[in-house]
């Protein structure tokens, strides 16, 4: 899953997502990427967290849940996406693919699909 949010609050929420995950046993993989030029030159950056198959809609769901719970928690109302790898193996992503880089898409209260 693949969440953007701004770069002085990333740590303390990447931290909290990461406790509230292995709380749940959900603490698979989670990755902050950046350069270091992409944290001076953007406000936004993304928070990857990964689960072991993407056909597992419970274990999205349960991952979905505690993601929401922590940026509720600072008030954050971000997109939160699911990506699986094989789109990063196929080398799909935003603006250079001609489907979107996500499967699911999750803003404010909303559950979106993406249908290609």
């Amino acid at each position: 899953m693949d969440v953007f949010y701004t770069v002085k609050s990333l740590s303390c929420i990447f931290r909290d997502i990461i406790d509230g995950l292995k709380s749940s046993n959900l603490d698979y993989r989670a990755e902050l990427v950046a350069s270091r030029s992409e944290v001076e030159e953007r406000d936004k950056l993304p928070m990857f967290f990964y689960i072991p198959s993407f056909l597992s809609f419970r274990l999205l769901a349960e991952t979905l849940k505690v993601i929401v719970k922590v940026l509720c928690g600072y008030g954050v109302n971000a997109v939160v996406m699911f990506k699986p790898d094989i789109f990063t193996i196929l080398n799909i992503y935003s603006g250079k693919a001609n489907i979107k880089p996500y499967i699911f898409r999750f803003s404010g209260n909303t559950l979106s699909m993406n249908i290609f």
